[in-house]
């Protein structure tokens, strides 16, 4: 299409065209020209950001999503892509402040409240963007990103059977995409269906043969087996795919320990909390190791930054109270235990356990 000088409009025509049609470059030189012509014209200062941000461009088109927003301060679409390049940047608060105004202005825009649930991840806000997702789902039910999303807002909430049906649906939407069967494993092994949770990751691993997680998880299927030599060959291969990724580690140490190889175990666990200094789970597994080899102070040590990092963690307070019973310290091993106790969720095997640590931690009071 050949067009006369002196038509913005043409130009910005054209330009949506190449942009509905992926056409990034001609857009841009159609919407540059839009712009000498009338520097003034907000649609395309916010159509050549939307174009720039297609393009992985994302500081460039930020500015010029900017440019067109104070020309067109109540555009709707212009507010949707500021907000998804302010969350390209990491900038998660300004973020959802763009997406709240879009909302406002339009709440029917495709995709708004999936990216307003993702935000809210981001920032840690769990049951609102759920709650988003949901509302993104109703809308288009097969829409796999937002089923992804919600999937893998649930696994942190630790929703787990929640969890594997939308990454079962996931899978069926999308046979080929290996994520699905991952985290659908992850899911499973949390329900305890450990054969199920191991098929996932070898179909993962079928569609995906580079999928750290997914050999990492299958290792901690098959140490759920007392598979502990096959879980330590996927822990190294997973370990080759992310060297130093923390939860890789302390599987692994998890396994030496059970093995009886313990310097290998607190080597890994100590590897671990390099890579993840905050990391409770790490904590928890040396402690455990070293209360296995009687070093009851380091141990302690241990729990203690645990519990300082995740206070809810009823394992990690259960573990503590063992280690203080050892020490004679009942009156410190009971409270911890009654804590312990008045925690919701426990399991049966979880209730019993404290139970029976708070009868020896009474009966210790009472000699």
């Amino acid at each position: 299409m050949t067009l006369a000088p002196g038509l913005p409009g043409a130009h910005a025509d054209r330009a949506r065209l190449n942009l509905i049609l992926g056409r990034h470059a001609a857009a841009l030189l159609d919407l540059d020209e839009v712009l000498r012509l009338d520097p003034t014209n907000g649609p395309a200062q916010l159509d050549r950001g939307n174009c720039l941000l297609q393009t992985g461009a994302v500081r460039e088109a930020l500015a010029a999503l900017e440019r067109g927003l104070a020309l067109e301060p109540e555009n709707a679409v212009g507010h949707l892509s500021r907000g998804a390049a302010y969350l390209d940047l990491g900038d998660f608060e300004a973020a959802l402040l763009d997406l709240e105004r879009a909302a406002r202005l339009d709440p029917s825009l495709p995709n708004l409240r999936r990216s307003t649930g993702l935000v809210k991840r981001e920032l840690g806000r769990l049951e609102e963007a759920l709650t988003d997702f949901d509302a993104s789902l109703r809308a288009r039910p097969d829409d796999p990103i937002a089923l992804d999303l919600r999937g893998r807002t649930l696994l942190a909430l630790a929703r787990y059977a929640a969890a594997a049906e939308d990454f079962a649906r996931l899978a069926r939407l999308a046979p080929q995409e290996p994520s699905a069967r991952t985290n659908r494993g992850i899911a499973l092994l949390h329900l305890g269906q450990t054969l199920a949770a191991i098929r996932d990751f070898d179909r993962a691993l079928e569609l995906n043969p580079q999928d750290p997680a997914a050999y990492a998880n299958r290792g901690a299927a098959r140490a759920a087996l007392g598979q502990h030599e096959q879980a330590l060959a996927d822990y190294a291969r997973a370990l080759e795919l992310a060297p130093n990724a923390p939860l890789t580690l302390v599987f692994r140490g998890r396994s030496l320990s059970a093995l009886g190889r313990h310097a290998e175990a607190l080597e890994s666990f100590d590897q671990a909390l390099r890579s993840g200094p905050d990391s409770a789970l790490a904590r928890l597994s040396r402690a455990t190791t070293l209360r296995q080899l009687e070093r009851l102070p380091e141990a302690l040590a241990d729990l203690d930054r645990a519990l300082t990092l995740e206070p809810g963690d009823v394992e990690a307070r259960s573990a503590r109270a063992s280690v203080l019973l050892q020490e004679g310290r009942f009156a410190d091993a009971l409270r911890d235990v009654d804590e312990a106790l008045s925690s919701d969720g426990l399991s049966p095997a979880q209730a019993q356990t404290l139970r029976e640590l708070r009868e020896l931690a009474s009966a210790g009071l009472g000699q």
